[in-house]
C-alpha cells in the first residue's frame, strides 16, 4: 500500500449563525465573492482562495509578504 501526504492550505473559514439566536445557519447561502469558497459538511464556509492572497495557499512554513495592494484598509 502507498500512503501519500496531501496538504492543503486555506485562508479562513466562517460560520454564519442567527443574529437573534446564536444558532448556527444551516440551509443554503447565496454568498457573492470573487474568492474561490467551498461549503464544508460541517456548515464552515471555507475560502481557499482570493485576490491578491493566492502565495498564501501555497506557503507552508514562511508565510509571504503581502502586497500593498492585499492590505486591509486601517481604521
Amino acid at each position: 500500500m502507498i500512503t501519500a501526504r496531501l496538504e492543503r492550505r486555506v485562508l479562513g473559514a466562517v460560520q454564519f449563525v442567527d443574529a437573534t439566536t446564536g444558532a448556527p445557519i444551516d440551509r443554503a447561502l447565496r454568498v457573492q465573492t470573487e474568492a474561490r469558497v467551498y461549503r464544508q459538511r460541517s456548515g464552515l464556509l471555507v475560502i481557499a482562495d482570493a485576490p491578491g492572497l493566492h502565495e498564501h495557499t501555497l506557503a507552508f512554513e514562511a508565510r509571504p509578504r503581502l502586497r500593498p495592494s492585499a492590505r486591509c484598509p486601517s481604521t
